[in-house]
């Protein structure tokens, strides 16, 4: 997806905390208290050129990169192409912003159907919450995915490693943990890429080495937030999430970025013996003709 690349920026505020974001993506650029901390990552391409893309309408990986939807074969980036697309301002208040995208001619030749999907980020006493508001404006049922991918700085001060820093769950976790998106396999997950260590657990310790397998994917999530804390100060941030049944946590192997992604999703890759076909991928969400459906996350500075 080329998108225009107009790349407006937006500034809201409300007295407590700062948001930036760009029309291109939608997608919010930082997160800066009252002393000017931000807590976003700073899209540094020498590790990772974004900082909280918006995935639709899929999430990760399609087998062979393409699917099949009534009968007729698309072929869809990972991730989606909502996050490489110009975006209309659809609203804008002092605290509040909301974005719009919708179909094209682009969209159309991969994804054949009418949409609005709307990103609104919006300033709370704590930090701030983003919403996604996806609605079917086509004839026929809609098929989709949707998820968040914010990167979070880490460590947060100076004089912090990443290694001092631990994911602590709502809930202990007991659900499938993935971590199989193998070059070979283009991404997608396979039964043999079960990591079990990350099972029945309440915690864990951030290390790089931990994501030498790339992201871990909890597949259906238990918590309904986790937070990303040093352990020493217990400084940090607590993420929650409505509406979403998986659970990404991703940070590059190499080279010691200092960020970590937390990335709430409707669906996980698909795995190397899928069907292909949309209507199949587990957990695939469905919309009527004119209906519309809410998700969101947030995210509050402890």
């Amino acid at each position: 997806m080329k998108g225009n690349k107009n790349k407006m920026k937006y500034t809201i505020t409300n007295g407590k905390f700062t948001l930036t974001a760009e029309s291109y993506g939608a997608e919010q650029k930082s997160l800066k208290d009252a002393n000017g901390k931000d807590y976003l990552w700073t899209s540094n391409p020498e590790h990772w050129g974004s900082s909280s893309p918006h995935l639709f309408p899929v999430v990760c990986s399609l087998k062979d990169g393409k699917t099949e939807i009534y009968g007729k074969t698309y072929n869809i980036e990972k991730h989606g192409f909502a996050r490489k697309k110009e975006y209309e301002l659809f609203e804008k208040k002092e605290d509040e912003i909301t974005f719009l995208l919708k179909e094209d001619e682009e969209t159309l030749s991969c994804y054949p159907f009418k949409f609005e999907f709307y990103v609104t980020h919006k300033l709370t006493d704590t930090g701030c919450e983003t919403i996604y508001k996806v609605k079917n404006t086509d004839e026929k049922l809609m098929y989709y995915s949707v998820g968040g991918h914010p990167g979070f700085n880490c460590p947060m001060n100076e004089g912090e490693s990443f290694s001092d820093y631990d994911i602590e769950f709502e809930k202990t976790e007991t659900c499938t943990v993935y971590q199989s998106t193998l070059d070979d396999l283009g991404g997608l997950l396979h039964k043999e890429g079960i990591n079990k260590d990350y099972m029945n657990i309440d915690s864990f310790s951030l290390n790089y080495d931990t994501f030498k397998k790339d992201a871990l994917i909890f597949e259906k999530i238990n918590s309904k937030w986790i937070r990303l804390v040093n352990r020493n100060t217990k400084k940090g941030v607590h993420f929650s999430y409505e509406g979403f049944n998986a659970l990404g946590i991703w940070t590059p192997y190499a080279g010691g970025a200092p960020f970590i992604c937390l990335e709430p999703w409707t669906n996980i890759p698909d795995k190397d013996d899928a069907s292909g076909i949309f209507s199949e991928r587990p957990y695939t969400k469905t919309l009527e003709q004119g209906c519309s459906h809410t998700y969101s996350y947030k995210t509050e500075i402890l």
